[in-house]
């Protein structure tokens, strides 16, 4: 029987993989999706910048990416080490995922998260309303 871990790295790995799919179409076509968030409400989302920050980063332009939507750093380090973690459960059955789920699952974590996303939420309202588009 295969080690539950493993079968849910290749998933995380396979997500990835989907990710780097529409990273590439969004790059080299005109392809994107709109945030359904401001289509229905006006107002962006605190994700709103997202695709665009990666974008710069796969350009290596991170303080771009960076100003496209402070959230940026906090997810691209947290994909790392999920992508890290991943690759180890999956070939050496680390069960380095789990891990890394309950190290990220402390209140102060959360308490961080929350408050960047506040953030950004103030600053993709404030820039929308300025009319400033990055």
């Amino acid at each position: 029987m295969e080690n539950p871990s493993k079968r849910h790295a290749i998933k995380i790995l396979c997500a990835y993989g989907i990710g780097v799919l529409f990273l590439f179409l969004t790059i080299n076509t005109s392809f994107s999706v709109p945030c359904l968030f401001k289509l229905i409400t006006g107002i962006p989302c605190p994700g709103c910048g997202l695709t665009r920050a990666f974008v710069l980063a796969s350009q290596f332009n991170f303080i771009g990416a960076i100003t496209a939507n402070i959230l940026f750093l906090p997810v691209f380090i947290g994909m790392a080490a999920f992508l890290l973690c991943a690759v180890l459960d999956a070939f050496f059955g680390k069960q380095a995922v789990k891990r890394l789920n309950l190290a990220l699952n402390k209140k102060w974590i959360i308490a961080l998260l929350a408050m960047l996303t506040a953030v950004s939420w103030y600053f993709n309202i404030t820039r929308e309303l300025a009319g400033i588009i990055i």
